[in-house]
């Protein structure tokens, strides 16, 4: 699977107990879901949704396989207009998500922070982008392409001939090109996003303790993960305590 767009949020809001986390991420996810549907013109994908105490913070991720994207790419007849395409229907999605997880929330949500990344694809829009600029060679460009791939790029070989054709035949331009996502080229997985201490969250003071007095145990909190690995797989969740 191809990794086109994650978008990452954070609400300041009273901890959920685990029924209430439970109907929030699932009840979410819906409505995501929903949204993608009508926006996300791919003939499949999968999603993703983690929703963790701490507040309310959570990461929605969409995936396509290399052939999905290759068939949806087609449909906007040339591959960097289908890759731009595409890209603008995820923004659209990931806002979708944010606007519903507030909503949901209601008066009890602080202002979102969010943070979105491109995934393989905007890596892939990057690259089109450095060809334009000059930067690098359509040869440099379809070998970055194919690393970034890896074994992906076995899938769809028309994927693979028709995106080195289109750096060759991508014209030059001397501007500067703005991105909807962060400029990373791979996307976060979850676990990353856990260890980048994204936001700056309010600190407790805290009583020093007495000489010889043991540690508390650290705090558990509760995920909740919602995902459907394609649309003609059954959704499915869990509930764990980390």
């Amino acid at each position: 699977m191809i990794d086109i767009g994650t978008t990452d949020f954070y609400f300041a809001a009273p901890q959920p107990s685990k029924p209430d986390l439970e109907k929030y991420s699932l009840l979410l996810f819906d409505r995501w879901e929903a949204g993608v549907e009508k926006n996300l013109i791919l003939p499949d994908y999968s999603l993703f949704l983690e929703v963790e105490e701490g507040s309310i913070q959570g990461v929605g991720k969409v995936a396509a396989s290399l052939t999905a994207l290759y068939v949806g790419i087609a449909t906007y007849g040339s591959f960097i207009s289908g890759v731009k395409t595409i890209k603008e229907q995820v923004v659209t999605v990931s806002d979708y998500l944010v606007e519903k997880a507030e909503q949901q929330l209601g008066s009890d949500a602080g202002p979102p922070k969010v943070r979105k990344y491109g995934g393989t694809l905007g890596s892939l829009q990057r690259l089109f982008v450095k060809v334009q600029r000059g930067e690098i060679s359509p040869e440099q460009a379809t070998k970055e392409a194919e690393l970034l791939l890896g074994e992906n790029a076995e899938e769809s070989p028309e994927f693979m001939n028709d995106l080195a054709k289109s750096f060759k035949t991508t014209p030059r331009f001397h501007q500067q090109i703005g991105f909807p996502f962060e400029e990373y080229d791979v996307f976060p997985n979850v676990a990353q996003i856990e260890n980048n201490q994204k936001y700056d969250r309010p600190r407790t003071s805290r009583t020093p303790r007495a000489p010889g007095t043991p540690s508390p145990p650290p705090a558990s909190h509760l995920r909740v993960e919602v995902w459907r690995e394609s649309k003609k797989h059954s959704k499915n969740f869990r509930t764990i305590t980390i």
